[in-house]
């Protein structure tokens, strides 16, 4: 048999009565903060292309974008190099398609 081992989201009816560790500054978390099974402690994760720091008691996400990808000026996302200056703002910033990029016709 296959079970799935994605996140559930239960209503609140449904839910069992405990502390929310992520409940006060995300748990230290910078991005995801993810509450263990039972809500027996939790875990900080970061996206995809990124790398987990841990200071003191806080846990940052560090972009770690490779050499064929072009980091996004907010430092929250890597795109294919070749997204760059094509015409489309894939950046929720649009550092992507600056006023440098060449004209398109």
């Amino acid at each position: 048999t296959h079970r799935p081992f994605d996140i559930h989201v239960y209503h609140p009816y449904r839910q069992p009565i405990v502390n929310n560790p992520c409940g006060s500054n995300n748990g230290g978390c910078s991005h995801l903060c993810l509450i263990k099974a039972g809500g027996r402690g939790y875990s900080c994760e970061c996206p995809d292309n990124f790398v987990t720091l841990r200071l003191g008691s806080s846990t940052i996400c560090q972009p770690s974008c490779s050499s064929t990808q072009f980091l996004c000026a907010d430092i929250e996302r890597c795109i294919p190099i070749w997204w760059k200056c094509d015409g489309q703002r894939d950046c929720r910033d649009g550092s992507d398609e600056h006023s440098s990029c060449p004209l398109r016709y």
